[in-house]
């Protein structure tokens, strides 16, 4: 990749510009650094009051997020800069070395960074890992300019995917270890995983608690929570997430879940045939879901589930029907139920 090692203690080294050749900054040791101290801030944070409450503070888990976020900007970056100073330009054709010395350019997005980490780097970043950061995004801005409101669970559930992401990361991608930072990184890197232990203790023994309850045959009926990304909800008239606490009215959950787990370009939702029948014939709520991946086996997601009367059905084929009352297409299964 013709790059050099971020922490070789070398302060300058040159590259060629044109015909001239200039000194160049170390660009890669202050932004590592700074990333590690955001991630530090982050767990601390995250984990802040654990000794006296089961949860941090509101503001804790507030500063949490925008710390990580923050933490995971600045890491996918840094790793850019190994590569080339420029590709931190939210337009590299426009870059020059005058501005990105002083720090007056727009830099690229999160999104941007990881496509290029892909494309020129060849770092691989995985789907799962990309939508977590996605979702740390979308809590990040809710918090920082709605006031968002979302369960203390759901949050450390979130930061605790990318956490586990970054700790990789950083070792894999930016730590070279030189005299002069490998202590202090080494410092850093076992106060963040110890906390990471813990928020990760904290969700296994949660989940412990919900799999105690959601047992057997129920297992077939709990599904993905499309805010923790847990399995950990039953549905019914009243779905409920078992771990993060998180409520909805069932086609809400069928939209969100559409939205957040299937993907609104794989899954469907129509109306439900029992729960129409149980209503003499009328039925206009969206909550029978197709692609539904259940707990009994996570890695199916060929059944099709109402998130409202909890009926199961086997995909044997699929059509699609236009439905006059609502002026839209509806696509349609086979009506087997699950056996």
């Amino acid at each position: 990749m013709g790059s050099r090692d971020p922490f070789d203690g070398v302060p300058y080294d040159r590259v060629s510009l044109g015909r001239r050749s200039v000194e160049r900054p170390d660009v890669t040791f202050r932004p590592v650094r700074n990333g590690i101290d955001y991630l530090l801030s982050a767990v601390e944070h995250l984990t802040a009051r654990r000794h006296r409450d089961l949860f941090p503070a509101d503001r804790d888990l507030k500063y949490g997020v925008l710390h990580l976020h923050a933490a995971t900007e600045v890491l996918l970056k840094a790793r850019l800069e190994v590569e080339h100073w420029s590709l931190v330009f939210a337009d590299p054709g426009k870059a020059t070395l005058a501005n990105f010395q002083a720090g007056s350019f727009n830099s690229t997005t999160v999104d941007g960074a990881i496509a290029r980490l892909r494309d020129i780097a060849q770092v691989e970043i995985s789907d799962k890992t990309r939508q977590a950061i996605k979702r740390l995004g979308d809590t990040r801005n809710a918090f920082t300019h709605y006031g968002h409101s979302v369960p203390a669970l759901v949050v450390e559930s979130r930061s605790a995917e990318v956490l586990a992401f970054l700790i990789e990361f950083i070792e894999e991608e930016l730590h070279v270890p030189t005299n002069d930072f490998d202590e202090e990184f080494d410092t850093s890197m076992r106060r963040i995983r110890a906390v990471l232990g813990n928020i990760d203790s904290l969700v296994a023994d949660r989940m412990r608690d919900v799999d105690a309850e959601l047992k057997g045959e129920l297992l077939e009926s709990t599904i993905m929570c499309p805010a923790c990304r847990q399995f950990a909800v039953l549905v019914g008239s009243e779905p409920r997430c078992r771990f993060c606490l998180q409520a909805w009215m069932p086609r809400d959950l069928a939209s969100e879940y559409v939205a957040l787990v299937t993907g609104s370009d794989n899954g469907q939702v129509i109306p439900c045939e029992d729960c129409a029948s149980e209503r003499g014939g009328v039925g206009d709520e969206l909550t029978l879901v197709f692609h539904v991946a259940t707990a009994d086996n996570p890695q199916d997601d060929w059944k099709a589930l109402c998130f409202q009367c909890g009926t199961k059905y086997k995909r044997r084929e699929r059509v699609v029907i236009y439905d006059h009352a609502s002026d839209a297409e509806h696509a349609s299964i086979e009506r087997t139920p699950d056996e």
